[in-house]
């Protein structure tokens, strides 16, 4: 272990990283701790050991026994093929991101379930992602969830934009894939009038208002791609990953479509007028072609876009899974949890 400062300084300066770049992206706010590491004043934790090793795709070995060099690390890394750009998800990794999923059974999960237990929503489906991927989540929207390093230019990185809903129904009826693009009205109305449209007259010019539109979200992309902190995002190569579900049955099956929306020359765009039992209003703005609808958005009313599509469209699709059912002897919730965390402090509480 008396190499592992040398090592990972090797790792870090080979691939261009500044000590607070390094720090940043594997989830420490000061850099103080790795450059201690590196000049040999600390040891890693274990955590930190498999932080490095995953984040270069090396070995914990490869890392602490002083015998294996550095180089042998250094070609692990290159020779390692990028999941969904390079290689799909392998068995693995899909029945890491299945247990990962099972435990927010616990009560922890943002939906219900039956039975009083909880099941995993949109939020757990993007962290367990990142875990089971080996990817970084993203605090704030970039249009993607969760981010990847390039190989050779670890300052670049492409992503996944993570979906989930309970639509797998559609697949199985239709052999279609939903998507919830994004409810950023007012993101999108900013597009819009740059072009002329507005609020009032989108409904008179159904074709100009959705082809815009499909534009406009590739526009918020690019410039997403271009915020983010850590260096670019390639629009080209980030992808979305739609996790569908059966309320019913309980079945999921994970989805991998292209990022950028297709938009085919015999799409006809329709605006469907509609009341609400108050007397309202409200449009939707459809795309459709001979397979039916493939947009629809709602922009005076909640600003959803959906796209709806073809499964053959998807580049990859992972089998049907369920959840593992928990053990009966678990004790579920964030309660348990917490006893299980800090068991000295928490008994305090209830003595």
């Amino acid at each position: 272990m008396n190499q592992f400062g040398h090592k990972l300084h090797a790792l870090r300066t080979k691939h261009k990283l500044s000590l607070q770049k390094l720090a940043a992206l594997l989830g420490y706010t000061a850099h103080g701790y790795i450059s201690e590491l590196e000049t040999g004043k600390k040891l890693p934790s274990l955590e930190f050991v498999v932080k490095v090793a995953q984040f270069f795709d090396v070995t914990t070995d490869q890392l602490l026994n002083d015998e294996l060099h550095i180089n042998s690390a250094s070609e692990a890394v290159e020779s390692v093929p990028l999941p969904f750009i390079e290689r799909f998800p392998n068995d693995l990794e899909i029945e890491k991101l299945r247990l990962l999923l099972s435990t927010f059974q616990d009560g922890t999960g943002q939906l219900k379930g039956i039975h009083e237990q909880t099941l995993p929503g949109w939020r757990d489906f993007e962290r367990a992602c990142a875990l089971a991927f080996n990817g970084q989540t993203v605090e704030s929207k970039f249009f993607v969830d969760i981010v990847f390093s390039f190989t050779d230019t670890p300052r670049t990185f492409y992503g996944l934009d993570c979906k989930m809903r309970g639509e797998l129904r559609l697949v199985e009826r239709y052999g279609k894939i939903y998507v919830e693009v994004t409810n950023a009205a007012k993101l999108l109305w900013s597009q819009l009038h740059l072009k002329g449209i507005n609020e009032s007259n989108y409904r008179t010019n159904p074709e100009l208002a959705g082809n815009s539109l499909i534009e406009a979200v590739e526009i918020i992309k690019r410039n997403g791609s271009a915020s983010y902190p850590l260096g670019p995002i390639v629009t080209e190569k980030s992808y979305y990953l739609v996790l569908l579900w059966d309320p019913a049955s309980g079945s999921y099956q994970l989805y991998q479509l292209p990022l950028k929306l297709s938009n085919p020359g015999d799409l006809a765009w329709i605006c469907y007028v509609s009341q609400r039992s108050d007397g309202t209003e409200t449009t939707r703005l459809v795309g459709e072609n001979a397979n039916g609808v493939l947009y629809e958005w709602y922009g005076d009313s909640g600003g959803q876009f959906k796209y709806y599509p073809s499964i053959d469209s998807a580049v990859w699709k992972s089998p049907v899974f369920k959840l593992e059912p928990l053990s009966d002897l678990v004790e579920l919730g964030i309660v348990a949890k917490a006893k299980a965390y800090f068991p000295e402090q928490w008994k305090y509480i209830t003595d």
